[in-house]
């Protein structure tokens, strides 16, 4: 069986952990997602200030969340998957588009789960339309 996790561990641990679970979400291996998910939530209370700066190497919280969503999403968790969603909202700029492009479609994927699948439609259809990016102050 592909073991993610110990041939991702590199520079970006918070990185490679986040793939790890979201890999194993996909293919459907909940045990090893679940295992990945505790090490992600272990790391996040491991890392130093500097490590959880947001830059390409770091992996601060709004990325966790973000890395989260998807995952549990995958594995059917959805009242989970929408407090990650909703964290990750929170942190994230309100300049990042296609973050919350994947969040909102993550939502639609959790309410498709839960039954309501008429209104995951509307979240999905409204995620994917083309949206201006805030005007800066001037």
């Amino acid at each position: 069986m592909l073991d993610v996790q110990s041939s991702l561990h590199g520079r970006d641990g918070g990185a490679s952990t986040g793939l790890a679970v979201r890999s194993y979400a996909l293919i459907g291996d909940g045990d090893r997602a679940h295992d990945a998910l505790a090490e992600a939530d272990r790391l996040m209370r491991r890392l130093n200030p500097a490590e959880h700066a947001d830059t390409w190497f770091g992996h601060c919280e709004q990325k966790h969340h973000v890395r989260l969503s998807h995952a549990v999403t995958s594995l059917g968790e959805t009242r989970r998957a929408r407090e990650s969603q909703d964290w990750a909202l929170l942190l994230s700029a309100p300049t990042s588009s296609m973050t919350r492009t994947l969040l909102r479609i993550d939502s639609a994927a959790c309410l498709h789960r839960d039954g309501d699948t008429e209104q995951a439609c509307r979240i999905a259809s409204a995620a994917l339309k083309p949206s201006r990016p805030p005007t800066p102050p001037a």
